[in-house]
């Protein structure tokens, strides 16, 4: 039986004890330059070791990174989408405060001067009081 196999039938047995169906695959590359003994990318398993006790090993290391990092997927996600929500909304912030200091540095007394808002995505929405005007312009994280 080659290595290959052997691989695959071990990770159909820790398929089976762990009671998953995902479509898990295992490759067998045996790289000796490389730094790592294995990894998982996706649904798939690389095994760079050349040595059977070591491959065999190093398939069920990576088999439980598997289904540990599987667990972790929801509060992986639930923080990224809070970073990003954090992200808009301290950019909005740090434009708006551009915008206000450079209103305070370029107007003269009395005199009307065009407010800036943001909205959702980083659209910028300007308003003079005077003109009542309201025009969205998509500056969508461009820098400033």
């Amino acid at each position: 039986m080659s290595m290959e196999e052997k691989l695959k039938n071990e990770l159909k047995a820790l398929k089976r004890k762990a009671e998953i169906t995902d479509d898990l695959e295992v490759i067998w590359a045996p790289d000796a330059d490389r730094k790592l003994s294995g990894e998982v990318k996706g649904k798939t398993i690389y095994i760079y070791e050349s040595e059977e006790e070591k491959a065999v090993n190093t398939l069920i290391h990576e088999f439980i990174d598997f289904l540990v990092s599987r667990a972790l997927e929801p509060y992986v996600s639930l923080v990224n989408a809070m970073i990003k929500l954090l992200n808009d909304i301290a950019y909005r912030r740090k434009e708006e405060t551009i915008e206000t200091i450079v209103r305070l540095l370029t107007s003269q007394e009395g005199e009307n001067v065009p407010q800036c808002t943001y909205g959702k995505g980083g659209t910028k929405r300007l308003k003079t009081e005077s003109s009542g005007l309201n025009e969205d312009l998509d500056i969508r994280r461009s820098g400033g």
